[in-house]
């Protein structure tokens, strides 16, 4: 399932595991941008909304286990300029394991996928 990392301003970018992220710092920016993770992510929802974290970590998981139910079934969720996501299908492959060279079957799966919508890509830009 797509991740979603967080900084202090809104969206910074989108990874491949909805899930808890340790928080770090982007040095390679000016002044640094700060990843959150789910905790941060609350923290930061707090702050705007005066809402409880209790109410908001709540709310959190119930939108998580909202998206990965219906991801699993087959089907996505569009949150139109957010984003959408959904599950695709990979066929199987032949691959090479590193240290051998040796050729293996990689066996077909379903993995998760998030694709930004536009308004999302045009605030990141």
């Amino acid at each position: 399932m797509p991740a979603l990392t967080f900084n202090i301003e809104g969206f910074y970018s989108v990874g491949s595991y909805l899930g808890d992220y340790v928080a770090t710092v982007d040095s390679r920016r000016k002044g640094g941008i700060k990843n959150m993770n789910k905790s941060g992510l609350i923290d930061h929802i707090a702050a705007k909304t005066k809402l409880t974290k209790k109410a908001i970590s709540d709310v959190l998981e119930s939108f998580m286990d909202g998206v990965v139910a219906t991801v699993k079934k087959g089907d996505s969720v569009t949150l139109t300029g957010f984003g959408t996501f959904k599950a695709m299908k990979r066929q199987a492959r032949t691959g090479r394991n590193p240290q051998t060279g040796a050729t293996i079957k990689i066996p077909a799966r379903t993995v998760p996928v998030f694709r930004p919508g536009k308004e999302f890509k045009d605030k990141v830009k």
